[in-house]
């Protein structure tokens, strides 16, 4: 896992989130989670089920998630220069959010890659649990002027 994202070799999937409210927007392509996933040289590509454990396992989730924020990151820049205004949502685990430091570096990230925090969401997966929930509340309040959406 560390190899993989050493090499490069994790990319981004994007599920397109549809508006389903009335009006013009109904049915249009609002934004889109990003989802990762593994071009394995043997394998093929692989599926968040087959790795994410493993990466827990071997204590890489951190390294993992900001590979992910970044690629996200710089894909919303790409599609912002081509006109593309997109929502985008990332999941993080409850020990992203928990790590030493991580809103500094993700403001530096954000910095470096000029992104619209207004359209991140950052999405807790599911197995996150409530431990989660305090720091989550002091990231919000940091965050709340005009950064990043927390779900």
């Amino acid at each position: 896992m560390a190899k993989a994202i050493r090499e490069q070799q994790l990319f981004l999937a994007f599920q397109p989130q549809i508006s389903l409210q009335q009006g013009t927007q109904q049915g249009q392509v609002i934004g889109v989670e990003a989802l990762v996933r593994w071009q394995d040289p043997q394998r093929g590509v692989l599926y968040p089920d087959s790795f994410i454990p493993l990466a827990e396992q071997n204590d890489l989730m951190l390294p993992l998630t900001w590979y992910v924020i970044e690629l996200a990151m710089k894909q919303q820049a790409q599609w912002l220069s081509q006109g593309w205004d997109l929502d985008v949502s990332i999941n993080i685990p409850a020990a992203f959010i928990q790590a030493e430091g991580v809103l500094d570096a993700f403001d530096q990230l954000t910095q470096a890659h000029h992104a619209v925090l207004s359209k991140i969401t950052l999405e807790l997966t599911e197995t996150a649990g409530l431990s989660a929930w305090a720091t989550l509340a002091t990231c919000s309040k940091r965050c709340d002027n005009g950064a990043a959406n927390w779900r």
